[in-house]
């Protein structure tokens, strides 16, 4: 420490709204002088609330050391707050052939989270023993709203065979990384390759034709 400096006495922490005056928080009126964080419930007795779209919704944060001789310069800093997203919705195998070694999955976006300006991200996650285990498969910017899974990303990786099922969940995250939603869940399977056909029957015609037969695939 500087010997010239006044050690800290205590900190306190304000905020404003909207470029409004600076009003007392939830924090203790004085923090003791080893606080390096505080957790803000409210602003001037109000709760906090989320960032809509607009400057008027934004948060400036002040902290001020005070020492015996007075207060130093406060720290400022301007916060949005923004509401993690609900899961996904109507997640669904996409349309389409089913694939013997891929699955494809589509989804809607979050009801609730979204802000204008402000999309989502999408994290799709797989998993190929019955949930034990979920593998991260995409990380997906906003407006993407499908992914296909052809291969679960473990040590080794493992390639999809015919008929295995897989469950898939996806999951939302604002763009500014404010926080992960909940997962929306989709057990998907890879198609299986039609049963062999039966009772090939060929009919000689002539010497440069042939008649070829046969039954219905059994289901």
């Amino acid at each position: 420490p500087d010997p010239l400096k006044a050690p800290v006495l205590y900190y306190t922490v304000d905020a404003s709204l909207g470029g409004g005056a600076f009003s007392p928080t939830s924090a203790p009126a004085r923090l003791a002088a080893d606080t390096r964080r505080v957790t803000l419930t409210s602003v001037g007795g109000a709760p906090l609330a989320a960032y809509n779209g607009s400057a008027s919704s934004e948060y400036a944060i002040r902290v001020t050391a005070v020492g015996n001789s007075g207060s130093a310069p406060a720290s400022l800093t301007q916060v949005r707050l923004y509401e993690a997203p609900s899961a996904p919705q109507n997640l669904r195998e996409a349309a389409g052939a089913a694939l013997p070694d891929a699955v494809a999955v589509d989804w809607d976006p979050p009801s609730v989270g979204a802000v204008a300006g402000i999309g989502f991200s999408y994290h799709v996650e797989v998993s190929d023993d019955e949930g034990a285990t979920y593998h991260v498969t995409h990380l997906l910017p906003l407006g993407t709203n499908t992914a296909s899974v052809g291969l679960v990303p473990s040590s080794p990786p493992r390639a999809l065979a015919p008929g295995a099922g897989l469950l898939v969940r996806v999951a939302a995250r604002n763009a500014n990384l404010a926080g992960l939603g909940p997962w929306a869940s989709l057990r998907a399977f890879t198609a299986l390759p039609p049963s062999s056909v039966p009772s090939i029957r060929v009919v000689t015609i002539s010497s440069s034709e042939a008649l070829v037969a046969w039954g219905d695939p059994p289901p």
